[in-house]
């Protein structure tokens, strides 16, 4: 009996010892759990920051990539501006030109008939 009564102790010891280890091991989990939960949240955090910053950060390149847009616009339109007024002087150089070959021309062809007059002019009065 004494036997017995030393077995039951030791088992009622044992399941008090199982209980308290089940316990701690309860709020073993019970933190763990927790802090995984704060790791969640805190990784959500991060993954949001990090993609507003990245929003952020397209949003400027956005905003960079057109301002360099429109100045290659503006430079695209002077090149034009530019090229069309350097055809307008070319055409107008060979406007003068070839009125200065006209006038080259016309001088020649004053100069001889005007030779051609004081000639008539000598013939006739020896005539």
């Amino acid at each position: 009996m004494a036997l017995e009564a030393a077995h039951a102790k030791a088992l009622d010891q044992a399941k008090a010892e199982g209980a308290k280890k089940c316990a701690e091991l309860e709020a073993s989990l019970a933190t763990a759990e927790a802090a995984r939960a704060a790791a969640e949240t805190a990784a959500q955090a991060a993954a949001e920051e990090s993609v507003a910053q990245a929003k952020e950060t397209a949003r400027a390149r956005a905003a960079e990539l057109d301002e360099a847009m429109r100045e290659s616009a503006q430079l695209s339109q002077l090149l034009a501006e530019e090229r069309a007024a350097r055809a307008t002087a070319e055409a107008a150089s060979e406007a003068a030109a070839a009125s200065c070959t006209e006038a080259t021309a016309a001088r020649a062809e004053a100069s001889a008939a005007a030779e051609v007059a004081r000639v008539r002019a000598e013939a006739a009065t020896e005539a």
